[in-house]
């Protein structure tokens, strides 16, 4: 986690970390954000945000979704908003650029820098571990209540597999090339046959790649490659 110490005022960033509201701000003061009113969620929306961002890479605008359709004004969604360097670099506090090689030093040279962890903290309860399996319990309100339902097993479901592998006689020298079928019947309780039928199988094609002799030797002398 971030150093939670704000940072210091500048000419190119917040007095403190810039939120989303902030970002899609500056997106607009230099002309990389696009406003849609009255997309729809479930047709539109998604499609949209994809050719945007598809339509310039690492220069496309930000997209800002407003009077979303079934929705009130106001209830925005945004879109691809750090898909720049400029908008990248304003969120981490760095100085404006266009060139991704910049804002990598700039964030290398952070990490090396003043960065500080936050110190953990322990605890011994919250929500987290609250989360808890419980047997036949059903938490109504905030009390438990006991639940009448019996939980016996139905009965087992088995599995018995048959495969065939046939080498071919093609590939490079260090790679055995194999194709292969399996086959698996399955026996299921009564009580599962009306969903999976009386006699379920699986069949399975497939290609098996595997390298010969010493392994490590053939990828040292693909890398010298």
């Amino acid at each position: 986690m971030l150093n939670p110490e704000p940072r210091a005022a500048s000419d190119r960033s917040n007095e403190r970390e810039p939120d989303v509201r902030d970002i899609i701000d500056y997106a607009e003061r230099i002309g990389e954000l696009a406003r849609i009113n009255g997309a729809d969620w479930n047709l539109e929306i998604g499609v949209l945000a994809e050719i945007f961002a598809h339509s310039n890479p690492g220069r496309a605008p930000a997209v800002l979704f407003d009077q979303i359709k079934g929705y009130p004004a106001g209830m925005r969604i945004v879109s691809g908003l750090h898909n720049t360097c400029r908008r990248l670099a304003y969120s981490f506090g760095f100085e404006a650029t266009d060139d991704p090689t910049v804002l990598v030093k700039a964030y290398r040279d952070r990490m090396k820098g003043g960065f500080k962890l936050i110190p953990p903290v322990a605890v011994t309860a919250g929500p987290l571990i609250e989360n808890v399996d419980r047997d036949r319990t059903l938490l109504a309100g905030e009390t438990r209540a006991t639940l009448q339902v019996e939980e016996d097993p139905i009965g087992r479901v088995q599995a018995y597999s048959f495969g065939y592998e046939r080498d071919l006689p093609i590939g490079p020298s260090f790679l055995n090339v194999g194709l292969g079928i399996q086959a698996t019947a399955y026996g299921v309780p009564s009580q599962l046959k009306s969903v999976y039928g009386s006699h379920p199988a699986a069949f399975t094609f497939f290609l098996h790649l595997r390298p010969t002799g010493n392994i490590a030797a053939h990828m040292q002398m693909m890398h010298q490659h």
